[in-house]
């Protein structure tokens, strides 16, 4: 472990202080219906943009290890709800299990978010330090492929079905 992770317990911060929220570095838990866990990491919590990115790593118990962010990331970043993470005394399906104190990810402002055009669809993208500024166009297949991603918070059930699917597609996953 890092000397700048620390542990998360059950809410408290690393004062003995109930925890205030989710912070931009906290790494959490998956659950995953097939077994084990599955791991993703707020990136960001500011701006109205909460993005995480997901790990390609699974375990069959949620303890924190270094091997998961560097894992890489299973798929570009994506919107999502804080509420989806257990925090304050609210039960959720996602749990912090550490809390990296320095953690800031550099290509936040170069993610490239997708965004409908037009009625046929027409997909463009735009980055969060140009959020006005529309880029494009998007293939089809960057959007299937998941090279762009939504600012929309997903939901977390399809989120952990996702990862799940993915883990076992490249094997890192048992079926």
């Amino acid at each position: 472990m890092s000397s700048d992770t620390k542990l998360a317990k059950d809410g408290i911060d690393w004062f003995q202080r109930k925890a205030k929220g989710i912070e931009a570095g906290d790494i959490f838990s998956i659950p995953l219906p097939g077994g084990g866990y599955g791991f993703g990491r707020v990136m960001n919590t500011q701006d109205g943009a909460r993005i995480a990115e997901f790990f390609r790593f699974w375990q069959e118990d949620d303890s924190f290890s270094d091997a998961i962010s560097a894992s890489g990331r299973l798929f570009s970043p994506i919107g999502i709800f804080l509420d989806d993470i257990a925090y304050r005394n609210r039960k959720r399906p996602w749990k912090v299990i550490a809390k990296n104190t320095s953690y800031y990810p550099d290509d936040l402002y170069e993610i490239p978010f997708l965004l409908e055009k037009g009625p046929g669809y027409d997909y463009g993208y735009f980055t969060l330090n140009e959020r006005y500024e529309r880029f494009g166009p998007v293939s089809q297949e960057d959007v299937d492929k998941g090279r762009v991603c939504s600012l929309l918070p997903q939901h977390p059930d399809m989120i952990t079905e996702m990862v799940e699917e993915l883990l076992t597609k490249l094997g890192i996953r048992q079926a």
